[in-house]
């Protein structure tokens, strides 16, 4: 798994990912996504909030911090 997405800027920059346990028995679901991002400034993402169904937009400058019922969908 890379550290970054597949953009040629390396933008959004990786701070952190999650990953199991090695002694759980946990589902791997959620666990490979990166939950830190930092959003340099004139950027934005796309976040899906599982349990809502709504999608909103986190805008940098700033340190965004994926709760585990989200998902990126979308930067630019």
């Amino acid at each position: 798994m890379s550290n970054c997405l597949e953009d040629d800027n390396n933008w959004p920059q990786l701070l952190t990912s999650m990953t199991p346990p090695k002694d759980s028995n946990a589902s791997p679901k959620g666990y490979s996504e990166e939950s830190i991002f930092r959003i340099p400034p004139y950027k934005y993402m796309h976040v899906l909030d599982q349990t809502t169904n709504i999608t909103r937009v986190e805008i940098g400058p700033k340190t965004y911090i994926r709760q585990e019922n989200e998902r990126y969908i979308f930067f630019t």
